[in-house]
């Protein structure tokens, strides 16, 4: 495959080290889900004490499957996803699964799009179209750095969200209260943070993996104030609810399959940039150690918070503002972050399978995509995402188990059989 010269040959030359390689790549699975909470308390936190062990096995998942995807993509310096695609899903799927991911990437930038106007308006009272146009601006001014650009970002916003996302889960964990009334929040229903009217998570809600939709919350009371013990409506939601799946480890493996099809857009061109195969596999799996990091402490935190984290529709958001307004503000910027580093990922993969970095056309591709973005972000398109979830869902678990099978089908065709893919 022919090498491209990727956003300054200089840096392809020199390529990323192990800190910026896993920091991108964190910043890249992390976003709305993931920064609100919402994700893994239905993939993980629902089942219980069980969820510490899917989030285990969810981290091995993504490195051995991200081992096989790194060893592709260094062994022939890939400048985009597509190759590990025809390795994974076969010649045949791989056209079809391409157009899905595709179809994706553009419609995750246009609701990240939406969804960092919402955070702006929520909690800054920005206007809506405001605020998406200026995550479009910085969305699209960051990936005509190219991935030097974005790996400097990305290093820069992970360090912080680390540091507030433990400084979150530990005062959680520690047992602080929520003030009564309606400035905290408004009894179980949990929609009301510090004087916020609008659920932020409805912005994202057609980004909802899988399809699906945040559950009806539980109905507070008469009353503005707490719940008083002893009502029945301090009846804790069902976690069953919330399950994507009635096995903890399915739940588990469908993350996965979700998340690593949709890091490919930056994972393939950063380990074909890395000098050294050793490189990309340290920092993916300072990246896998980081995310196991972060989301077992916010694991932890909703599942000592249940009843608060499950009637909310930004769990996260809701546990940050029992320490106040001010760590409510910066929670919210760093949730605005996360989704930004989703945005520049999902605008990064799209670009560079269409047209290719370092081509003349790829500002203006970049231009293009980021305007078609923001002008449909605002028409329900995110009603359209949720439609293509499904497909997604399906091409990503056959995404997933054609990178888990592929050393055994390797070894098969080097014994003279004739193994496909899977």
């Amino acid at each position: 495959m022919r090498k491209t010269n990727n956003g300054g040959g200089g840096y392809r030359r020199a390529g990323p080290g192990v800190l910026a390689f896993g920091a991108t790549m964190v910043g890249t699975v992390v976003g709305a889900g993931f920064g609100s909470g919402q994700e893994l308390l239905r993939f993980f936190t629902s089942y219980g004490p069980r969820g510490g062990a899917g989030l285990l096995l969810a981290v091995v998942l993504f490195w051995f499957a991200g081992a096989q995807a790194i060893a592709i993509s260094h062994s022939k310096r890939v400048t985009s996803y597509h190759e590990i695609l025809r390795e994974a899903c076969g010649r045949v799927a791989a056209p079809f699964v391409d157009l899905i991911v595709a179809a994706m990437f553009f419609g995750g930038l246009a609701v990240m799009i939406a969804a960092g106007g919402a955070v702006l308006q929520q909690e800054f009272g920005w206007p809506a179209w405001v605020g998406a146009a200026f995550m479009a601006i910085m969305t699209a001014l960051t990936n005509l750095t190219g991935l030097k650009g974005i790996t400097r970002v990305n290093t820069s916003v992970v360090m912080a969200m680390i540091v507030v996302i433990f400084l979150v889960c530990g005062v959680s964990l520690g047992g602080a209260r929520a003030p009564a009334g309606p400035a905290g929040f408004s009894g179980p229903a949990g929609t009301t943070t510090a004087g916020s009217a609008t659920p932020l998570w409805s912005a994202v809600d057609g980004l909802a993996p899988f399809g699906r939709v945040p559950p009806p919350a539980v109905q507070p009371a008469t009353t503005e104030g707490p719940l008083t013990p002893g009502t029945s409506e301090e009846v804790p939601p069902d976690p069953a609810t919330f399950r994507p799946a009635p096995w903890w480890p399915v739940s588990a493996f469908l993350y996965v399959a979700y998340n690593l099809l949709l890091a490919m857009g930056v994972l393939a061109p950063l380990a074909g940039a890395c000098r050294r195969a050793a490189v990309a596999h340290r920092g993916a799996l300072m990246a896998w150690g980081v995310l196991f990091c972060t989301a077992m402490a916010s694991h932890l935190a909703m599942q000592a918070n249940w009843r608060l984290a499950a009637s909310a529709e930004v769990p996260m958001v809701q546990l940050a503002a029992r320490m106040g307004p001010v760590m409510l503000v910066v929670y919210a910027v760093i949730l605005w972050l996360e989704v930004y580093t989703t945005a520049v990922a999902s605008l990064y993969g799209l670009t560079v399978r269409l047209v290719g970095e370092g081509r003349r056309a790829y500002p203006l591709a970049v231009m293009f995509f980021t305007v078609a973005a923001l002008a449909v972000s605002g028409y329900g398109f995110s009603s359209l995402v949720g439609t293509l979830y499904p497909a997604f869902g399906a091409a990503g678990l056959w995404f997933l188990v054609g990178l888990l099978t592929l050393p055994w089908r390797r070894r098969h065709r080097a014994r003279g059989g004739r193994g496909g893919a899977v």
